[in-house]
């Protein structure tokens, strides 16, 4: 047996099954951009929809089990079970009952302003705020749409929906945000499970990793297709001095000597970038440049610099 395999054979490594199918800090990033975007458009839809002043911010992300999920929002929470596909895996939406009042009120015509307690909704309040829900899933969807995942409300039960959605103890992953509204605040929260979010990233980051890696043919097809692109060009002089004088005298038909010796290179500035030095030259009817040699590309200001 090889040396390097001895040696690896007899190290001891410590592993923790605990983390085994949770999301990684690199993965946390990523969602770390969807909660923004998904924060951002819905305080936007929310607050032109209700005509009111709300606020939803991204809170740390948490990790655990889906009992304590439950746990947390059984008692004070409005829950909607979730889709979640193409992974065909269950997933919850849940908003503090503190908030539905207000914002129920908002939609019946009130100023939202009410005692903030958190009770049992009738089927009719039920009904007013799923109108709510929906544009929140709606903006939800949106968000996660960059990672090819769709969540689609279910029917919610009254009775043990929760331990219907998914076992108690599977590992789940929940975003969470705060919601101000009307000098209330409350949580909105999605859940799903880690294993099925962690195998989606992956496929996402390795999908991304690929495209970013053009094989030789997909790069020469790209530089045929640019071969084409037009590009403005300029054959740029060195900078000179002019008397106002022969300026100020200049007419049409008028020959304007410049201080340059015969010979003085110019440069050839694509999209504004030094790239060669050149000697301005005649090719037949047309004018031209003679390529000296090539310049490290140095942009317009820096040259100017």
């Amino acid at each position: 047996m090889p040396a390097e395999l001895v040696q690896l054979a007899g190290e001891k490594r410590a592993f923790n099954f605990s983390r085994a199918g949770l999301v990684g800090n690199d993965q946390m990033r990523t969602l770390r951009t969807v909660d923004e975007q998904f924060a951002r458009n819905l305080t936007h839809t929310l607050g032109a929809w209700m005509r009111t002043n709300i606020t939803i911010a991204p809170q740390p992300a948490e990790q655990t089990v889906f009992s304590q999920f439950m746990e947390k929002t059984a008692a004070e929470c409005h829950v909607v079970p979730l889709r979640v596909e193409p992974l065909q895996v269950r997933g919850a939406m849940s908003l503090d009952l503190q908030l539905a009042p207000s914002i129920i009120d908002l939609l019946l015509g009130g100023s939202g302003r009410t005692s903030g307690l958190a009770r049992e909704l009738t089927e009719i309040e039920e009904a007013v705020l799923g109108s709510v829900l929906e544009i929140v899933s709606r903006e939800w969807n949106a968000a996660w749409s960059t990672l090819g995942m769709e969540f689609i409300p279910q029917p919610r039960e009254r009775d043990s929906a929760g331990q219907r959605m998914m076992p108690l103890q599977e590992k789940v992953f929940f975003c969470r945000f705060q919601v101000s509204l009307a000098e209330l605040t409350g949580e909105l929260l999605f859940c799903m499970p880690s294993s099925a979010l962690t195998s989606t990233l992956k496929a996402v980051s390795h999908r991304r990793e690929r495209q970013r890696q053009r094989t030789a043919e997909e790069r020469g097809r790209m530089l045929q297709r640019l071969g084409a692109a037009g590009l403005r060009a300029q054959l740029h002089f060195p900078a000179m001095r002019l008397h106002a004088e022969e300026l100020r005298s200049l007419k049409v038909g008028a020959l304007l000597c410049l201080p340059l010796l015969r010979g003085v290179s110019a440069e050839i500035r694509v999209g504004g970038v030094a790239v060669f030095r050149a000697l301005p030259v005649r090719a037949g009817e047309h004018r031209a440049a003679q390529i000296e040699h090539a310049l490290e590309l140095i942009s317009v200001e820096e040259h100017a610099a």
